[in-house]
């Protein structure tokens, strides 16, 4: 009697536990439709143009995923976004946890301001993680891209075969205004078009880059107000990119650097970087070759990296531990100047 007892007695809480976790399933597959509907609902009231096929919630019985078929946003101002298929799933145990999937091909036109036309982004296989808190709140959001290819005129095609990016969000503990955001970013195999790679080779094996966003691009610039004014207003309220970590392998270049930089009265990047440079001297012959610096400046240069090189790296390069100065529109070396740097926009 006590086992047939003690099976009933678990049979029972099973079926109870199955029933909650259903009626749970339902309730929140709900939440999702309204919560979706009110944010769709929100944007048109602003004037965006907001369309998909959907969504069809699934996932039963242990996630919620949505799907959303033809996606496509229009702003007033002409800015215009089509993507593929869009597909964002949680578990039924932690549903501020989200993963979302957008691979295949992003059109976007109109794009800032109409600064460039259209831009198309591609990648066989991509997949971010929203981390969300209680309130809605963003806590950390991380995407990775594999096969990604960016066709933006005039520019040309820029590819990489991966690509990660992650932003934490710091928020002001009293107001929760947001501050600023904690950035990384990774790339492999970075290749660019001839234009933009300059003397550098046209695929830069590896780029990393870890540091801090402080200060937040009024609402009002992206996507399609001016870019310039949105740059300014940042810039203006104490903007800057903290770099904590850089390191770049690109060919005839190895740098590792750290430091500050902002924009000027220009746009210019300006600043100050702590940088270990290897490959220097090679660097300077193309650009001496391309007639971008002068003799003068390659040999002056050439001589301030024998005499303060450390040990090569394990490709036998020279490596320089020098100060990177951008001020002014100039970029220089120490006391050396290089070249100049033009306006981001």
């Amino acid at each position: 009697m006590r086992i047939r007892s003690l099976v009933i007695g678990l049979l029972t809480a099973t079926a109870v536990l199955a029933a909650a976790a259903c009626a749970y399933w339902v309730w929140w597959a709900g939440q999702l439709e309204r919560g979706i509907a009110q944010w769709s609902d929100e944007q048109r009231l602003r004037g965006t143009e907001i369309a998909y096929d959907g969504p069809a919630i699934d996932g039963f019985p242990l996630a919620h995923a949505a799907r959303f078929e033809d996606p496509a946003m229009r702003a007033p101002d002409g800015f215009s976004w089509r993507g593929p298929t869009l597909s964002a799933q949680s578990a039924l145990w932690d549903p501020w946890t989200i993963v979302v999937s957008f691979s295949g091909r992003h059109l976007v036109e109109d794009l800032n301001a109409g600064l460039l036309e259209a831009v198309t982004f591609d990648s066989r296989d991509a997949v971010g993680v929203l981390q969300l808190a209680g309130d809605g709140r963003l806590v950390q959001a991380d995407a990775t891209l594999k096969g990604l290819e960016v066709l933006a005129e005039p520019f040309g095609r820029i590819a990489s075969a991966l690509l990660r990016v992650s932003l934490t969000p710091d928020y002001d503990p009293k107001t929760e205004s947001l501050l600023g955001s904690a950035v990384a970013i990774e790339t492999d195999a970075l290749q660019l078009p001839a234009r933009l790679a300059g003397p550098m080779d046209p695929t830069a094996e590896r780029i990393v880059a870890v540091g801090r966003l402080n200060g937040v691009f009024p609402h009002s610039g992206f996507p399609g107000a001016d870019p310039r004014q949105a740059l300014t207003a940042w810039r203006d309220a104490g903007g800057a990119v903290e770099l904590e970590r850089v390191e770049v392998e690109w060919a005839p270049l190895g740098v590792s650097a750290s430091g500050r930089l902002t924009l000027d009265d220009r746009l210019r990047p300006q600043g100050q970087l702590a940088a270990r440079i290897a490959g220097l001297p090679e660097l300077l012959d193309r650009l001496a070759a391309a007639g971008l610096v002068t003799a003068q400046q390659v040999v002056n240069i050439k001589l301030g990296v024998l005499a303060f090189s450390g040990e090569p790296d394990e490709e036998g390069r020279p490596v320089l531990a020098v100060p990177v100065i951008l001020n002014g529109g100039l970029l220089s070396l120490g006391p050396f100047p290089l070249a100049r740097i033009s306006p981001v926009l």
